[in-house]
């Protein structure tokens, strides 16, 4: 009994730790109210923590300390030659703690907790949503984030509700719609694709994403599910592949008789034009993928650094250059950036199964990390030291 309780602890303790370093700098709040350089101290806190309280036996091998070595160096010698010593600091730091809880938590085990703790995050987030929508003057009653927004944002502990009278979106606890759909949707492919698959975790995790009202998540939530569907049975099962085709066909139907909301809002910003220019959303997109690619086609080799890159975004990029994977070259250079990108796309791709479903995979892992840059955010350089380690 003793024995069960002490698990218990443990994994709670596990999943708390987990929690911080995954969230506490991709939060609205702690993004809105603290520096990077706290949330950084935080994460690398909680890592420690879980270092000491795991029964798994850190082991330095070869393997792990190259690759650490060739992960690290470069943004380091970068950070030392444009004596950013702050930004340089942040990103050492997160690529540590990649690396630590690679070194702490097998894979699997990562993943387990990682849908647990997203899994709570969307019910949270849906309950909120549906108390704010019948009962919304609650919800105006608890304390507001600032941020630079014409309207309040309420702090709901584990979510967000952004009172914005044009559109309603599920924020969660992250610092927008968007990012939330990401960390969504690693949460939906893991569920799909890596463990034994839940129906009732796909149908939380569809619902919370359809209400980010994100065109990226919902995109790779599609692109996701296609896969599955003609994946070969090693991989999915015939009565999965009917439901999935049903949930399908019952969005379909959906957007058919009542969709124009979520068609304005998803995918207005492909479509709609003011006085000939591009949407504001869409234009800032392609601006991150053009600027960023252009300077780093000027230095491929060493890349222009955090500074000029941050410099950079501000002036062409409307403050947001949001591909990481282009971010990673644009700073870094084809040697610092691409053993990161690689990483990344690694840790999705899967050893059993067919070249179209990794093709497929692939492409997910390109998109899902197209519009929100991840550069500083330490689950990145998790997924990166699970994908290089990978067999």
């Amino acid at each position: 009994m003793n024995k069960i309780n002490t698990e218990k602890k443990e994994n709670i303790f596990y999943i708390i730790s987990v929690f911080f370093i995954l969230t506490v700098d991709s939060s609205f709040y702690f993004v809105n109210s603290t520096s990077g350089t706290t949330r950084i101290l935080i994460n690398l806190m909680a890592a420690f923590f879980l270092f000491l309280s795991s029964k798994r036996k850190f082991i330095f091998k070869t393997d792990f300390i190259f690759i650490l070595l060739v992960v690290i160096i470069i943004p380091l010698i970068s950070g030392i030659i444009i004596q950013n010593a702050k930004q340089t600091t942040i990103i050492c730091i997160a690529i540590l703690i990649g690396g630590l809880v690679s070194q702490t938590i097998g894979l699997d085990e990562f993943e387990k907790y990682y849908n647990r703790i997203i899994l709570f995050l969307s019910v949270y987030s849906l309950v909120i949503l549906i108390i704010y929508i019948l009962f919304p003057n609650l919800i105006r009653l608890l304390p507001i984030i600032e941020k630079d927004t014409p309207f309040n944002n309420f702090n709901c502990i584990f979510a967000i509700v952004a009172d914005d009278p044009y559109v309603l979106r599920n924020y969660g606890y992250f610092w927008e719609p968007g990012a939330f759909s990401v960390f969504l949707s690693i949460a939906l492919y893991i569920e799909l694709y890596k463990q034994k698959t839940r129906i009732i975790y796909l149908i939380i995790y569809s619902i919370t994403i359809l209400t980010t009202l994100s065109t990226l998540g919902i995109t790779c939530m599609i692109l996701l599910y296609m896969t599955y569907i003609v994946a070969n049975n090693r991989i999915a099962n015939k009565k999965i592949r009917s439901l999935l085709l049903i949930f399908l066909g019952c969005f379909a139907i959906y957007l058919l008789i009542d969709g124009e909301r979520i068609i304005f809002h998803v995918l207005g910003k492909l479509i709609y034009r003011t006085n000939n220019k591009l949407n504001s959303s869409t234009a800032v997109r392609l601006n991150a993928i053009i600027y960023p690619v252009q300077a780093f086609l000027k230095s491929p080799f060493v890349g222009i650094g955090y500074n000029n890159f941050l410099r950079l975004q501000d002036d062409k990029c409307s403050g947001m250059a949001t591909f990481t994977h282009i971010n990673w070259l644009c700073i870094y250079g084809v040697f610092g950036g691409l053993s990161l990108i690689i990483g990344c796309i690694r840790f999705f791709c899967i050893k059993k199964a067919n070249i179209l479903v990794n093709f497929a995979l692939f492409i997910f892992s390109i998109l899902l990390f197209s519009t929100e840059n991840f550069v500083q955010i330490t689950l990145t350089y998790i997924l990166v030291f699970y994908g290089l380690l990978k067999e």
